[in-house]
């Protein structure tokens, strides 16, 4: 079967959203494509890959073996391409830059990755104890290398082609500005659906699924803005983040995110101007 780039793009992009709500309908409203044009994409592409992407259960719409194992690189080259659009593209091999605005919902993000080395020389001592950690744990969760940093953590595990998050440290980043509540009730949940911020979860997926990927360890300097104990307006909020790949007892890979709220940032090349500052009581202080 042969089909033009644009084609498969759009193919793609069915079948990523429909993984994504497990419903058509919901897939329709985030598109813009017709039911028809959907279910003609995935048809397609189950001709591609030779056999069916998803089955129906319940009403929902689950992946196959077959889809579970293609989500991954579809979800992968769509970002891809979105990127490029974007202008914001940028190979396996370079350091991640983006830049959003959406005036519309008056939110802005920025975010600027940096050489793995260069947590040793960032004012948080959160990230370079977490790194250190990593080492000397060979990336083993359960180390005792992790006992003091523990609680700061957050865990998410790939699941059909979703990442869920798993576990919420009650001293992390998280708790402390969005609340205990959301904390509890994001266990279990998909990204993007914990609705703390409607905007940056494909950010988010992109470098986790980077980090997955690579079996890397990823630093990045993010200004972005989240919701605050349930209001339902957002709020500026600067962070460093740390992306650890780990391994559970049995040797399952996970996630983890370690973040560091503070006002020291480098965006590098971007032309972001000056950077609203959260106040000192937001700050994150730790000591190893």
């Amino acid at each position: 079967m042969t089909r033009t780039p644009s084609v498969i793009y759009e193919m793609l992009r069915s079948f990523v959203s429909v993984a994504d709500t497990l419903n058509i309908s919901k897939a329709v409203e985030h598109l813009g494509f017709t039911r028809q044009t959907i279910r003609r994409h995935l048809d397609d592409l189950e001709i591609i890959a030779g056999g069916p992407l998803f089955e129906v259960r319940n009403r929902q719409y689950h992946l196959t073996n077959i889809g579970e194992r293609r989500i991954s690189g579809a979800k992968e080259l769509v970002s891809n391409m979105d990127d490029w659009v974007e202008d914001q593209y940028a190979s396996s091999s370079e350091l991640k830059s983006v830049q959003f605005n959406s005036p519309e919902n008056n939110f802005v993000y920025y975010l600027q990755q940096h050489e793995l080395v260069k947590v040793w020389d960032c004012p948080t001592p959160l990230l370079s104890s977490s790194l250190s950690a990593w080492c000397r744990s060979q990336a083993r969760l359960e180390s005792d290398a992790f006992e003091a940093l523990r609680d700061y953590l957050l865990i998410y595990r790939k699941s059909r082609g979703n990442w869920l998050c798993t576990f919420v440290g009650q001293k992390s980043s998280f708790v402390s500005w969005l609340g205990l509540t959301w904390a509890q009730s994001a266990v279990g949940k998909i990204i993007g659906d914990d609705e703390s911020n409607l905007f940056d979860h494909k950010f988010v997926l992109s470098a986790y699924d980077s980090v997955m990927t690579s079996g890397a360890p990823r630093y990045d300097h993010i200004h972005s803005a989240y919701s605050r104990d349930g209001r339902d307006e957002l709020e500026t909020v600067n962070y460093q983040r740390l992306l650890l790949p780990l391994l559970l007892p049995d040797g399952e890979p996970v996630l983890g995110a370690m973040v560091a709220r503070t006002n020291q940032l480098d965006f590098g090349n971007l032309d972001v101007g000056e950077i609203p500052l959260i106040s000192e009581e937001l700050l994150m202080e730790f000591s190893p």
